[in-house]
């Protein structure tokens, strides 16, 4: 199921890259990381669509399987090299979101920082 999620990351970038890493932590620690590209046409903010799958998810192309109503911290780094580790790499926003199973069976994704826009909601 696609998820529009906007941030605002140009204010903190420091190379001209369109691609970012994705890091979720659970409570358990435990890690999912997805990459995707900037898809909005201008400075005022980032858009991305994240896919999120039931299986075989793939992590390279902005898929990636959440576990349902679960409360994650997020960071969203620059990627220029399309790295699925974080090492090195530049952290551009951090925060907390929650991925929550709507009661239309539809999955939404809310951080602290996103914009309400179509499935994906903030606090």
């Amino acid at each position: 199921m696609p998820n529009l999620v906007t941030v605002t990351l140009t204010e903190r970038k420091q190379t001209c890259t369109d691609t970012y890493l994705f890091e979720f932590i659970d409570s358990a620690k435990n890690y999912y990381y997805c990459i995707a590209n900037d898809l909005s046409l201008n400075d005022r903010y980032n858009k991305f669509i994240i896919n999120s799958v039931t299986a075989s998810a793939d992590n390279t192309n902005a898929e990636i399987d959440f576990n349902l109503n679960t409360q994650y911290t997020y960071n969203i780094y620059e990627n220029p090299s399309s790295s699925l580790s974080p090492v090195g790499l530049w952290n551009c926003e951090t925060g907390i979101a929650k991925v929550l199973n709507a009661p239309t069976g539809s999955v939404y994704f809310t951080g602290s920082t996103v914009l309400p826009i179509y499935q994906v909601y903030a606090s």
